[in-house]
């Protein structure tokens, strides 16, 4: 899996939860959406190896 394969997979993953948590009101739910996007946005400031 690529980089920007990751990226999108949590990025659908996160908003995914995050939908479901606004539905039915869990709070934790929502934070692992956050997370998610966080993360996926974390991923674009890290360096990248060469080669």
């Amino acid at each position: 899996m690529t980089r920007t394969q990751l990226r999108v997979l949590l990025i659908l993953v996160g908003v995914i939860a995050f939908t479901l948590a606004l539905r039915t009101g869990t709070p934790w739910l929502r934070w692992v959406g956050i997370a998610g996007v966080a993360a996926a946005l974390g991923l674009r400031y890290l360096p990248r190896r060469p080669g």
